[in-house]
């Protein structure tokens, strides 16, 4: 009789106690559901920060990648992009003919290239701040591009290595984060003939100090290894060794990111040669400074990209019809200015139109010297993925420009090309 009870009381504490369990296990679904997705990307959100903004302790090469969960310990991560071009070309030619006279000549080209096919990695060890990364040049021939090893705490860090010089958003930028086809003319004769940015052996710090939610400051000090003129015919360059104890070129640059804007100065003093160096020659210094800007902005219906600067230093190329003494004072400025429909997010398809301006003037006491270019053309593709470009370019150069800085093969000249790009 009394087990008859105790079941009695078993089956009705049950019957009361199941649709309590049930409602708490529903409750406890429910709240689940409820809670917001921390992973998940509210599409109101801002973009990600641009590639081309890309300070020294970024990466140079990889797009900004998707916000993801922080995962511990170490992290090996491969990179690489590949880029395709055809090229039409009308040059003016001087041609030397068998009478020794010279003969202007206008050639037109068609040329399949593939201007860039490079691979690399980025490797975050155990250590927290310290990584390392490196990259491969394979087109025409394998040539190293980036090796380095960066250190930060904090707000202070240090790289040592193979890397590009600080300088301006539109040159450090990736390749393929840049709207256009290439960087230009004006660039061609910044970096291989005056010794502006690049990639070389050096060691840099920086630190960044945070104004505020949206605005902050980089300071980046750096050496880099100079160079000396190999070859007076091509004008090809090497880099010093066992020269002297002042072979390097000092960088400094101070850098400050407002909201979608970044303004920058740089300041140069870079080893150059005009001649080729003799046993008891040490390299001669030349100084050189820059201001720049960009802007980066979603504005609802689509996207804004700006760049500018200028860049103002003293030269070693003196030219033929130069009577002024002292180093000549070249002025170089640029601009380019983009805008796309769609890819606000990486992935997204896009279409970016865009104009590109530039102008050097190799010395300033020197008249009928200056080299112009201008370009003008159209990007589709996936967003931060890979695009096809579309580009239409002018260069031209006046009667005094000294022919020491390119070929004359190079120097006036009208591109129709068509490139392919596409990265990892």
């Amino acid at each position: 009789m009394r087990s008859r009870r105790l079941l009695a009381v078993a089956f009705a504490f049950g019957a009361l106690a199941l649709p309590r369990a049930a409602a708490a296990q529903t409750a406890e679904v429910e709240d689940a559901t409820a809670k917001p997705d921390t992973n998940t990307e509210d599409p109101s959100d801002p973009p990600a920060k641009p590639t081309s903004f890309e300070s020294l302790e970024a990466e140079d090469e990889a797009p900004e990648p998707k916000k993801k969960k922080k995962r511990k310990g170490h992290r090996l991560e491969f990179k690489g992009r590949i880029i395709a071009r055809a090229q039409l070309t009308t040059r003016r030619l001087d041609i030397v003919g068998s009478d020794l006279t010279a003969r202007e000549q206008t050639r037109k080209s068609l040329d399949l290239t593939v201007p860039s096919a490079r691979v690399g990695f980025h490797y975050r060890t155990h250590i927290p701040g310290v990584s390392a990364a490196a990259s491969l040049e394979l087109a025409d021939k394998p040539k190293l591009k980036d090796a380095y090893l960066q250190a930060k705490h904090g707000a202070l860090g240090l790289r040592v290595g193979q890397f590009k010089l600080p300088g301006s958003p539109f040159e450090t930028a990736n390749r393929l984060a840049l709207p256009s086809a290439g960087r230009g003319f004006i660039h061609d004769i910044l970096t291989d003939r005056l010794e502006i940015g690049g990639r070389r052996p050096g060691l840099a710090g920086f630190g960044e100090l945070e104004l505020k939610k949206d605005a902050a400051l980089e300071l980046t000090l750096g050496a880099f290894q100079g160079s000396y003129l190999e070859d007076e015919a091509t004008r090809d360059r090497a880099l010093l060794s066992m020269r002297a104890l002042g072979a390097q070129t000092v960088v400094a640059r101070v850098e400050a990111a407002l909201g979608v804007a970044q303004l920058g100065v740089t300041g140069n003093y870079r080893v150059g040669t005009s001649q080729l160096l003799q046993a008891e020659d040490e390299p001669e210094h030349f100084w050189s400074g820059g201001v720049d800007g960009a802007i980066d902005a979603w504005l609802g219906f689509g996207g804004l990209r700006l760049w500018a600067d200028v860049n103002v230093g003293e030269s070693w190329f003196v030219a033929a019809k130069r009577s002024s003494t002292g180093k000549p004072l070249y002025t170089a400025v640029r601009a380019m200015a983009a805008f796309r429909g769609g890819g606000r997010e990486r992935g997204q398809l896009y279409v970016e139109p865009y104009v590109l301006l530039g102008g050097l003037d190799p010395d300033a006491k020197v008249s009928h010297d200056l080299a112009t270019e201008a370009a003008a053309g159209v990007g589709v593709g996936f967003w931060q993925r890979g695009h096809v470009t579309v580009q239409g370019g002018l260069t031209r150069t006046q009667r005094n420009f000294s022919e020491s800085f390119v070929l004359p093969d190079y120097r006036d000249q009208k591109t129709l090309l068509l490139q392919v790009g596409a990265q990892l």
